[in-house]
């Protein structure tokens, strides 16, 4: 079974474009889906490690107030990545048997920071989304209410979307213009893949 990886900056359109290929009966395997589960399983080890106040009334992780903390500080970053990824890991490699078993010619793994975790040999090949930094900014501030200067530390924890987008051999899908001409974009490219793995 041939392995996609799918990428993008913070903001660019992953997600959406993730939601259409969904639509369009590709199997995906969502990292962040993953994330939210190995923090449930690794709760004790994480609040251990960064304090209570990152809990919200519930006793539950609080995925933003956990974020500020590693987003502007990499060495706190790289230590919550020690807890979580091997649950993750275990978890994606567990999943892609059961997919290849059913005989799937490929599929497709989103994952925020590929390159940032240097993943980019696990794939047979890399679908980028891109939109400029500025308009990923704007959607940052808008849709999670963040601060601008908190919104470009954000991106700034990522490499950059103009990086991403020059890195060999990538696909691009340009999520500049309506949400129409994304799905089109991302039809065509399906389309494509089936083909070459047919």
């Amino acid at each position: 079974m041939k392995w996609i990886g799918l990428t993008g900056g913070i903001a660019s359109g992953k997600t959406t474009v993730s939601n259409m290929l969904r639509e369009l009966a590709v199997p995906i395997i969502d990292a962040d889906q993953m994330a939210h589960l190995s923090l449930k399983v690794n709760h004790d080890k994480i609040v251990s490690y960064f304090g209570s106040d990152i809990l919200d009334d519930k006793g539950i992780i609080d995925r933003r107030k956990l974020g500020e903390k590693v987003f502007s500080n990499e060495k706190q970053r790289k230590i919550l990545e020690g807890i979580t990824h091997p649950y993750i890991q275990n978890k994606v490699a567990e999943k892609k048997r059961l997919l290849a078993a059913t005989g799937k010619k490929w599929a497709v793994y989103d994952v925020p920071l590929l390159f940032e975790n240097k993943l980019e040999s696990q794939f047979d090949r890399i679908v980028v989304v891109y939109a400029p930094q500025e308009i990923c900014l704007e959607r940052l501030i808008e849709r999670n209410g963040l601060s601008p200067e908190d919104a470009q530390k954000r991106i700034d924890s990522q490499v950059s979307i103009e990086e991403k987008k020059k890195k060999e051999g990538v696909d691009i899908l340009s999520n500049e213009g309506d949400v129409d001409a994304l799905r089109d974009q991302v039809v065509a490219w399906k389309k494509s893949i089936d083909e070459e793995y047919s």
